[in-house]
């Protein structure tokens, strides 16, 4: 018979997903933390700066607070794909760890008579361990919010 190719693990490194997505955690919490300070400041520095640098300067204010909402939105974004990555990669090894089972399985009836008759049995009575198709309604299409087809 052919082999069953994919059978190992996917190699992904979950631990580097876990660092990823606690540093991007960690990095829209301290800059969105920021924004309360920052607010605070340029309020503060605008009541002192007169004419055209004032205006340069409350410009720059602007942009900057509203490129700090959208790198928080980023990393947000990133942490929610990093877990969703992690998710789809744990089922992918937990379906390569089945699969590598039911092989073992597979061999071991081709290599032993008595093993290859019980399961028989068992299949004719509506048992065994031949793969199910999957559940109808669980669609792999893209989560609510999600900008990644997966």
């Amino acid at each position: 018979m052919a082999k069953i190719h994919g059978n190992d693990p996917t190699g992904y490194s979950y631990s580097a997903a876990d660092t990823l997505k606690s540093a991007s955690t960690a990095l829209a919490s301290s800059i969105g933390g920021q924004s309360g300070s920052r607010s605070s400041s340029v309020t503060t520095a605008s009541a002192e700066f007169r004419g055209y640098f004032s205006e340069v300067f409350a410009d720059n204010a602007d942009i900057g607070a509203r490129s700090a909402t959208k790198l928080v939105e980023s990393l947000q974004s990133l942490s929610g794909f990093v877990q969703e990555l992690r998710d789809a990669a744990k089922d992918e090894d937990d379906r390569r760890k089945q699969a590598k089972a039911w092989d073992a399985r597979r061999r071991e009836r081709e290599e032993n008579l008595l093993v290859a008759a019980g399961h028989e049995v068992l299949t004719w009575f509506g048992g065994g361990d031949d793969p199910k198709p999957p559940a109808p309604g669980r669609s792999r299409t893209r989560k609510p919010g999600c900008g990644v087809q997966i």
